[in-house]
């Protein structure tokens, strides 16, 4: 799990370094908003309902939550997460999130087997994404990582340890790759989901990197390691 958390929650001599809600906590979130604007918040709801992590790390899993009473039915959720998503391809258009993407395989979403606690999903999820950033699976040979120039592994995150690109160190690209962990009855089940866009123009890219071709290596080593997951398997 540390893996996930990395050394900006967790230090390895004094452990978590933040402030949290315990796992068995609870909190209320209260909405105020015009009526007018009710479609479009139900849209936004719907994917925090299914795909939601608050706080440091989050991308990772961290801070994952259960919403116990979402607003709108299951099959209401589904088909809201359907509209807005593309052919993944189409969200390279924009260098930021735009859309949820699906190949002909269906919806870019990923899921863990399902464990007796979360912890154990957390493992789970970062098995699979070491595997998929510094391993070979089956075909698909490793990312890479670079050696102080832009390359594959900078694609699912800038910075990169011991990489630097381009002039400022300090330069940062958020991952589309996003964990969660959901409850299902007594157990929990981690899904990844991948948010297509290009990686940020503002970042200095090797032009002989295609990044079309290295998510699609992604997306294969994820077949490889996980079963993919429908909207309908996860909404509440």
């Amino acid at each position: 799990m540390g893996y996930l958390a990395g050394m900006g929650l967790v230090h390895h001599k004094n452990g978590i370094q933040h402030s949290y809600f315990p796992s068995t906590s609870a909190f209320q979130l209260l909405l105020q908003y015009p009526a007018a604007l009710k479609k479009e918040i139900d849209a936004v709801l719907a994917l925090v309902a299914v795909f939601g992590t608050v706080g440091a790390r989050s991308r990772n899993g961290w801070g994952s939550f259960n919403i116990s009473n979402p607003g709108l039915e299951g099959g209401q959720q589904a088909a809201l997460l359907q509209s807005v998503t593309k052919s993944w391809t189409k969200g390279f258009q924009k260098d930021y999130p735009n859309c949820l993407g699906k190949d002909e395989k269906g919806p870019l979403l990923w899921q863990t087997e399902l464990c007796s606690t979360w912890e154990k999903v957390m493992v789970q999820l970062a098995s699979a994404y070491i595997k998929v950033r510094a391993e070979k699976v089956e075909q698909d040979e490793r990312l890479d990582p670079g050696g102080g120039s832009f390359a594959e592994r900078h694609l699912i995150g800038v910075p990169l340890t011991h990489h630097p690109i381009g002039a400022n160190k300090n330069d940062r690209h958020a991952s589309p790759l996003r964990f969660c962990v959901r409850k299902k009855m007594e157990n929990y089940r981690g899904l990844v989901l991948h948010v297509p866009h290009a990686h940020s123009r503002n970042q200095l890219k090797a032009k002989n990197i295609d990044q079309i071709e290295t998510w699609g290596k992604i997306h294969r080593k994820l077949d490889a390691l996980l079963k993919r997951a429908k909207y309908e398997e996860c909404v509440a």
